[in-house]
């Protein structure tokens, strides 16, 4: 009984609650691509992670694309996507060509809904991101479908 009590007690002196990331989960399809290697219909699993303290989420945003031939990350920092937003392109592929901080820009940026909350289910994005995988001529437009991944107890 004892240790129970302690264990509330101690739990009780703990400052404030962790509280997981907001992230959303889903398809991203290429609608238009001059790069060699990304074609229209193209698909990735995606990862969006916006920016935003009421979400649990610190002040920069990311977006992840995943295949079965490589990785990618597009991160905002210190903000949201928006369009003419400078971002920092890094992740990997199957031919050994890694890579970090390369310079990018998003060039287009639609977001339904506009205002991101806690409880919004689903969001709908449609984007433009040029220099991606950190090519400097490969320039790419997607639309996404992501739904909100649940937060763990």
């Amino acid at each position: 009984m004892k240790r129970l009590a302690l264990a509330a007690a101690l739990c009780a002196a703990l400052p404030g609650v962790v509280q997981a990331e907001a992230i959303w989960v889903g398809e991203s399809f290429v609608t238009g691509s001059n790069c060699s290697t990304i074609g229209i219909g193209d698909n990735y699993r995606s990862v969006y992670r916006p920016a935003g303290g009421a979400l649990g989420n610190s002040a920069d945003s990311f977006l992840s694309f995943l295949s079965g031939r490589a990785g990618l990350t597009v991160e905002r920092t210190g903000g949201q996507f928006a369009p003419a937003a400078a971002v920092l392109l890094f992740g990997s592929g199957s031919r050994a060509n890694d890579f970090a901080n390369e310079a990018g820009t998003v060039t287009a940026w639609t977001r339904s809904p506009a205002t991101v909350t806690a409880t919004t289910r689903s969001i709908y994005i449609e984007t433009t991101i040029a220099n991606f995988f950190g090519a400097s001529a490969c320039t790419i437009s997607l639309r996404m479908n992501l739904v909100r991944e649940p937060a763990l107890p």
